[in-house]
């Protein structure tokens, strides 16, 4: 399942992660945040630079759009609400 990351995710949260039922095949990032796991394929999508006020939170729409899952650490509360009206299944750290 592609899994956005956020924050500090560690390859622990990502086991945990796997009791909610969010498996990992591949990870979406805004490009702030590492993958925990290495092996698994990563796609970044960065913020904007040109749009210094509205860049992060437009970022956190486009990028929930294509995902299966969110894993965030350390809450990045407008990623999590984006994921949350999307009805993307959500594991916060």
């Amino acid at each position: 399942m592609r899994t956005i990351i956020s924050g500090r995710v560690t390859a622990r949260d990502v086991v945990d992660a796997d009791l909610f039922g969010i498996v990992p095949t591949s990870f979406i990032t805004n490009g702030n945040s590492t993958p925990p796991i290495s092996s698994l394929t990563t796609d970044v999508m960065p913020i904007c630079p040109k749009l210094p006020d509205a860049s992060e939170k437009q970022r956190n729409w486009t990028i929930c759009l294509n995902p299966d899952a969110l894993i965030v650490s350390v809450g990045n509360e407008h990623l999590v609400h984006c994921a949350s009206r999307l009805n993307l299944p959500v594991y916060e750290v």
